[in-house]
C-alpha cells in the first residue's frame, strides 16, 4: 500500500487571505501550494485560467504533467470529475455526503478515487510529500476526510466580517493575466453576511461531526500581527518546523508564489509581502458597517472580533 498524502486544506470564507497562506505553506520545501485546487479541471483544464506563474494552466509544463498523469496513466476523465465534483460540492450537501460516505455509494467512493489519484499525482510531479490547497469550501474538507490514503489536516482561517465586506463589495474589470478570469461585480452588503455566516456556520459543523477531521482556527487578523508566531503555532499542530520560511517573511523579495490554480489575483504577482494591518476601517461606509455588524455578530462574538474593533 502507498503512503499516506499529506494534505493541508485551508477553509473558509472569500476574501479571507486564503492565498497568502497558500503561498507562505506552500514554500516550506516539502510541501506545494497549488491554490484553490477544486477548480483545477473547469478553470484550468478545461476554462482558460492563469496558473500563478504566469502561464495559462493549460500550457504550464507542471499542470500539463499532472494532467498527462492523471488522465492517461491513471485513466481518469476530467467530464465525469466535474460532473461528480458537481454532484458533492454544495453546501447543502453535507447531509447528502455523511449518508454517500456510510453506505459507500459508488459514485461518490469513486469521486474520492479520483481526488486522491489528484493529490498523488501532484506530489509525484512536484517532488514532495505534501499539498497546500485553499479551496476554502467546508464541504470540501469533508469529503476529503474521508478519503483512505490521505492524511488531512484543516486550517480553518476567519477573517473580521467587515474587511470581508470592504473586499467583496468592490467591483473588478476582466483580466485574465493579473487573475481576474470575468467581470466581477461588487456583492450587495446583506449577501456578503449570508455568505460569511454560511460558511463559517458550515465549517462549525462539519468540524463537529467528522470525527477524523483534525482542525485548527486562527484569525487571518492574528496571523498579520505576528506571522512568525503563527508559524510557530502551525508547525506544532503539522510537525513541521517554518523557521525558515518564517526568516523570509521580511525579505525584500518576499514569498514566491508558485504554481496556483485560481484564488485571489493576488497569485499573480509572483510574490507576496505581509502588511501589519487590515485597513478595511478606512474602507467601509458607517451604514454598512452598520449592516454587517448586525447580521454577523453572533459569529462574530464567537471568534473574538469586538463591534468597536478597528484595524488601523
Amino acid at each position: 500500500m502507498t503512503a499516506s498524502v499529506k494534505v493541508i486544506y485551508v477553509a473558509g470564507s472569500s476574501r479571507s487571505g486564503s492565498t497568502v497562506i497558500d503561498s507562505l505553506l506552500g514554500s516550506y520545501p516539502d510541501l506545494v501550494g497549488t491554490g484553490e485546487l477544486d477548480k483545477l479541471h473547469q478553470s484550468g483544464w478545461t476554462g482558460n485560467d492563469y496558473c500563478g506563474c504566469g502561464l495559462e494552466v493549460r500550457s504550464c509544463p507542471v499542470w500539463e504533467e499532472v494532467r498527462e498523469k492523471w488522465e492517461v496513466e491513471r485513466g481518469f476523465s476530467t467530464p465525469e470529475y466535474l460532473t461528480l465534483q458537481a454532484s458533492f460540492s454544495r453546501l447543502r450537501q453535507i447531509p447528502s455526503i455523511m449518508i454517500q460516505s456510510r453506505l459507500r455509494r459508488p459514485r461518490f467512493i469513486h469521486y474520492l478515487e479520483m481526488t486522491r489519484a489528484l493529490f498523488e499525482v501532484i506530489t509525484e510531479v512536484s517532488g514532495v510529500s505534501g499539498v497546500v490547497d485553499s479551496s476554502k469550501s467546508p464541504v470540501r474538507a469533508m469529503a476529503l476526510s474521508l478519503i483512505d490514503g490521505v492524511d488531512l489536516n484543516v486550517i480553518h482561517r476567519t477573517r473580521d466580517s467587515r474587511g470581508v465586506a470592504t473586499s467583496l463589495m468592490k467591483s473588478w474589470k476582466k483580466d485574465p493575466r493579473t487573475g481576474i478570469q470575468t467581470d466581477l461585480p461588487g456583492l450587495p452588503v446583506s449577501e456578503v453576511i449570508r455568505n460569511w455566516n454560511r460558511v463559517n456556520d458550515a465549517m462549525t459543523v462539519v468540524d463537529r461531526f467528522s470525527r477524523s477531521l483534525s482542525v485548527r482556527h486562527f484569525r487571518y487578523e492574528d496571523f498579520l500581527h505576528d506571522p512568525c508566531g503563527w508559524l510557530d503555532s502551525i508547525g506544532d499542530f503539522l510537525g513541521k518546523d517554518f523557521a525558515e520560511v518564517a526568516s523570509r517573511i521580511d525579505s525584500p523579495q518576499g514569498i514566491p508564489i508558485g504554481h496556483t490554480v485560481a484564488g485571489n489575483r493576488l497569485r499573480m504577482s509572483r510574490s507576496v509581502t505581509l502588511r501589519e494591518a487590515d485597513p478595511w476601517s478606512s474602507l467601509i461606509s458607517a451604514s454598512d458597517r452598520a449592516s454587517v455588524e448586525s447580521g454577523c455578530s453572533r459569529l462574530m462574538n464567537r471568534y473574538g472580533y469586538s463591534m468597536s474593533e478597528s484595524p488601523d
